[in-house]
């Protein structure tokens, strides 16, 4: 399905040179607040929030409606107090994946909200994490089946 893009974002996705570049927003949501970060080298604010620059990697999820969302993120180990921060979280944190146009702050080109960050591995250089969304179009309704021994006012024998 396509998607709408500003004149701006257009125009740079068409010409063969251009000097628009294209950044991944993420908002990672723990229990004591939010963290933002963004691909660029420099810090960007969009719609209100300061946007931190840290190299991460992420793999984008495909547009497919037969199967759930999924993606994959990969931040760079700078700093010891990532890991300490993930080692405090009891549930799993809430990741927002945003993309805009450098050029365009507060113009959202595609938002991936509502996926939580699970199956988190670290090592010495890299921290390494599942993006998964919640497929309730893949859970069977009703959750409960209808079988005697759940049910037995259904069955005659």
């Amino acid at each position: 399905m396509p998607r709408p893009l500003s004149p701006t974002a257009l125009a740079g996705a068409m010409s063969q040179q251009t000097d628009e570049v294209y950044l991944v927003l993420l908002t990672i949501q723990h229990q004591t607040g939010a963290v933002y970060l963004t691909s660029d080298s420099v810090i960007t604010t969009s719609n209100g929030n300061t946007f931190l620059p840290l190299p991460f990697d992420i793999t984008l999820p495909k547009m497919e409606e037969s199967q759930a969302s999924s993606a994959t993120l990969t931040i760079d180990n700078v700093d010891r107090q990532i890991i300490a921060e993930l080692r405090t979280q009891p549930i799993a944190m809430m990741v927002q994946i945003d993309v805009i146009v450098a050029s365009e702050p507060d113009t959202i080109l595609v938002s991936f909200p509502d996926f939580s960050l699970r199956s988190v591995s670290y090592n010495a250089m890299t921290i390494t994490g599942q993006l998964t969304m919640e497929a309730f179009l893949m859970e069977p309704f009703p959750k409960d089946r209808m079988t005697s021994q759940y049910f037995p006012g259904l069955f005659f024998r």
